[in-house]
């Protein structure tokens, strides 16, 4: 019956257009995705091409007297198809709310710069508190550091010096430091540091070696030391610290994460920093996660920072940090690095002192708490 052609026309044609528009086979004109941007999937969709390839469609079905009735049925497939399209980008890229509130304003600012000016560490005997950022070569460890600086001092600066090389496939930083950073008048400096390590790589080769970083959580790794991938300090090195003290250990862990890439991470790099966090965690060592370059991750994020806690993108890649780190939501800070700018931007201020105010909190606490628990 001609009714009966139509309807397996109709539907042999919705078929083929999912075909061409979801799968991955290599067809000349298949429409292929790829995750980008706000969490859709999109990757060389030309669509003059696959108006093309329907077109041909068009011709045949022409041909067998079917022409008019899937014309009408294309118009209506296209017009729900960009409806749906609509209401899913709508949907599915931005909460009504930010899940997590931030006060976006110059007083909260100078709220929480005032609180670090007046830090004093709770135990006497150490004069400052030491944080470790560790994670994979090109997260934005050093990074960090210089942007927290930049928020501290009011303007541009290179403490640590960092690469910005795409695609590196090496760790710029090759020496331990702890950078102070300064406060005031020459001389004065914040009592917090923060510890600048070689970034971690597969294999056994490359990329600073596990039991160094055991090494530095205990104290034992002195400022200037060149890490070696092959193998640890040993401890007739001049930079082995034989008898570290509460001062010398580090009071607070930081694993560092980059948003864009965290799937391509490997296996082998990820089970090392769960290593590192295990050997923390048996020392009491409190721990975060930052997540960084959360602008590359997500353009809603790049064009307004203040949507960084309705990003349905954003809390995907905290979720994606929390599993395969296995660390807390509450613990995992997204950050917004200064790599671009040369001048103070308040929203992006406001982000980085979040964290560091969380961190320096842990720190402090867990120095109080092995004073008054040893």
């Amino acid at each position: 019956m001609p009714g009966e052609k139509y309807q397996i026309c109709s539907v042999s044609f919705s078929i083929i257009s999912l075909v061409l528009l979801w799968t991955k086979l290599p067809l000349q004109h298949q429409v292929r995705f790829k995750e980008n941007l706000y969490g859709l999937r999109f990757h060389t969709f030309n669509f003059i091409t696959f108006l093309s390839a329907l077109y041909q469609l068009f011709l045949f079905l022409k041909s067998i007297k079917l022409y008019f009735f899937l014309h009408i049925k294309c118009c209506s497939i296209f017009w729900c198809a960009h409806k749906n399209l609509l209401s899913f980008i709508v949907m599915f890229i931005e909460f009504d709310e930010p899940w997590r509130p931030v006060t976006w304003s110059g007083a909260n600012k100078e709220d929480m710069l005032q609180k670090l000016r007046a830090l004093q560490v709770s135990v006497p005997d150490v004069n400052r508190l030491n944080i470790l950022l560790h994670g994979p070569i090109g997260a934005g460890k050093s990074s960090f550091i210089n942007s927290v600086n930049t928020v501290l001092q009011g303007h541009n600066t290179t403490a640590a010096l960092a690469d910005s090389s795409a695609g590196k496939s090496y760790s710029f930083t090759v020496k331990f430091k702890y950078h102070r950073l300064k406060k005031g008048a020459p001389g004065i400096f914040y009592p917090f540091s923060f510890a600048d390590i070689m970034g971690l790589e597969p294999g056994s080769s490359s990329g600073v070696h596990i039991e160094d970083i055991v090494h530095v959580l205990n104290g034992r790794i002195k400022s200037g030391y060149v890490f070696n991938p092959v193998s640890p300090i040993a401890e007739g090195n001049p930079s082995y610290n034989s008898e570290p003290s509460l001062k010398d250990r580090v009071h607070c862990l930081v694993s560092v994460l980059p948003a864009d890439n965290i799937s391509l991470i490997s296996n082998e790099v990820i089970q090392k920093m769960k290593d590192v966090r295990e050997k923390a965690r048996n020392l009491d060592i409190p721990q975060v996660v930052l997540m960084s370059m959360v602008d590359k991750a997500c353009p809603l994020v790049n064009d307004d920072l203040k949507k960084i806690y309705t990003s349905k993108k954003i809390k995907d890649k905290m979720k994606e940090c929390r599993d395969k780190l296995g660390v807390p939501m509450n613990c995992i800070y997204p950050v917004r690095n200064y790599h671009e700018q040369v001048t103070n931007d308040l929203l992006q201020d406001v982000l980085i002192l979040m964290p560091i105010s969380d961190i320096i909190r842990f720190a402090n606490s867990y120095v109080e708490d092995q004073v008054y628990t040893e």
